[in-house]
């Protein structure tokens, strides 16, 4: 289904809450509300995390008497989430590790109690339904979307992992754009080739190319063995993904939506009436 007139016609900023999923969350703060991955209006909004401390952990409090400290306690944690659009009430489950350590200092200068000196601290891994890296215009091609989606699925489980698959979404946005993986004679070719052809069929397209392989270096970084990856690596270059992708795609879309408002509202039709 199309969205309404004017809507995801220009980059939409990276969403700032999953940069904020992907650091360390330490209780009692408050948790990032991504937008929802389905309805695309709402945010998601979070209960209490359920934990689960692992057996070591369990069995370590057996030996308190030889100097046990709370931050021995880790293991992992179920957070449930839903939608807040009434429209939607999507329901998202996540899941990760937590760990037990001191609490960061306040600025109060009253004394803290014993339980105040130690917190929670969260690490996301799983996200399911996963909230989108790249919110696309309304007419991306659907390989270029589930593209995207795959990339999104295993962002906080590995980000060279999400980076390789974004740079897979830059080789199905070149097929799309009549660049084949393929010579006639059967070989592959470089994404560096393909690229490099689809600048040089329009003047335009110089500065998106540039883009694009912004993509392919850092997604070719994350295919590494000892890849070093951040998620704020793939949320950069994920930036740079969805301005090249709407500089491909809006310029259609605008052009059929002025038609649309021509039709509507234009006397007789026509662009030329008065």
């Amino acid at each position: 289904m199309r969205a309404g007139l004017g809507r995801n016609l220009t980059p939409m900023p990276i969403d700032e809450s999953l940069s904020a999923l992907a650091a360390e969350i330490e209780e009692p703060r408050s948790w990032p509300r991504p937008i929802c991955p389905t309805c695309d209006a709402g945010h998601i909004g979070f209960g209490s995390p359920e934990h689960l401390e692992s057996g070591e952990s369990e069995v370590a409090r057996d030996h308190a008497d030889v100097g046990w400290d709370p931050y021995w306690i880790y293991g992992t944690f179920l957070l449930r989430g839903r939608c807040e659009n009434p429209n939607c009430k999507q329901v998202v489950q996540v899941g990760g590790k937590y760990r037990v350590d001191e609490a960061e200092k306040t600025a109060s200068s009253n004394p803290r109690s014993h339980d105040e000196l130690w917190a929670r601290f969260y690490r996301v891994e799983t996200i399911y339904p996963a909230p989108a890296i790249v919110r696309v215009p309304t007419n991306t091609p659907a390989d270029i979307v589930r593209g995207l989606t795959r990339a999104s699925r295993v962002l906080f489980a590995d980000p060279g992992l999400a980076a390789t698959a974004l740079r897979s979404t830059v080789e199905l946005f070149m097929t799309d754009q009549g660049q084949p993986a393929k010579t006639p004679k059967g070989s592959f070719r470089t994404l560096d080739d393909r690229i490099t052809a689809w600048k040089e069929g329009d003047a335009d397209r110089a500065r998106t190319g540039g883009l694009l392989l912004a993509v392919k270096w850092l997604g070719n970084t994350g295919t590494h063995e000892d890849s070093d990856l951040r998620h704020e690596d793939v949320l950069g270059v994920a930036a740079i993904l969805d301005e090249a992708l709407h500089r491909t795609y809006t310029g259609p879309d605008l052009d059929a939506q002025a038609q649309q408002v021509i039709a509507e509202h234009g006397r007789g039709g026509s662009p030329s009436a008065i």
